[in-house]
Formats: structure tokens, C-alpha cells, sequence
């Protein structure tokens, strides 16, 4: 696939993830305004509760975001460290790796 293709491929993604997250913030908020209601506030009253008690979407939408990325880089140190003691235990295929690379880059 050409790089622009995977741009606009990965743009996509973004968008659909946005939207999905944006549609579960929406029915979170509804679903609690929905239970305030059946505990007898108004439901002006209890949409309004709701909003306040949730906060803006958007930072709700930046703590899920910082949420993803540190376990994104949680993850990714995971893998690191078994990589780096699956080399520990074959050093034939990390002198070969590494060969490689050097030959490559050379």
C-alpha cells in the first residue's frame, strides 16, 4: 500500500474512533440523565446533573486519550523487555541480528 493510502486509511480509523467514542459519551450521559430521572429530578434537571457531574466531553474524550497512550507505552515496554530477554537467551540470533542490521544500514 503507498504511503498516502496509509494516511488516509489510519485518517479514517481516527475518525470512526472519535465518533464511536464520541457516541459512547453521548449514551453514558443520556443513560445517567435517564437514572436521575427515574430518581424523580426533572429531566432538564437531571440532563443538566449529568453534564456537570460527567464534565465536557472533550476532557472526558482527553483522559481516555491520555488513558490509551500509557497503556500503549505500558505495553510497549512489556514487549521490550521480553524481546530483550528472548536475545538474552539466544545470543546466536542477536549477533546475527545485529550483523544485519549493521550490514543494512551500512
Amino acid at each position: 500500500m503507498a504511503p498516502h493510502q496509509n494516511a488516509g486509511v489510519e485518517s479514517r480509523r481516527r475518525r470512526r474512533v472519535e465518533e464511536d467514542l464520541d457516541q459512547e459519551i453521548r449514551s453514558y450521559q443520556a443513560m445517567l440523565g435517564d437514572e436521575k430521572t427515574r430518581a424523580g429530578a426533572d429531566p432538564h434537571v437531571a440532563r443538566r446533573e449529568a453534564h456537570l457531574e460527567l464534565g465536557g466531553s472533550e476532557q472526558i474524550k482527553e483522559k481516555v486519550r491520555d488513558v490509551r497512550l500509557g497503556a500503549t507505552f505500558g505495553q510497549m515496554a512489556t514487549e521490550l523487555r521480553q524481546s530483550l530477554c528472548a536475545l538474552r537467551r539466544n545470543p546466536a540470533l542477536t549477533v546475527l541480528g545485529t550483523l544485519t542490521l549493521a550490514m543494512g544500514w551500512a
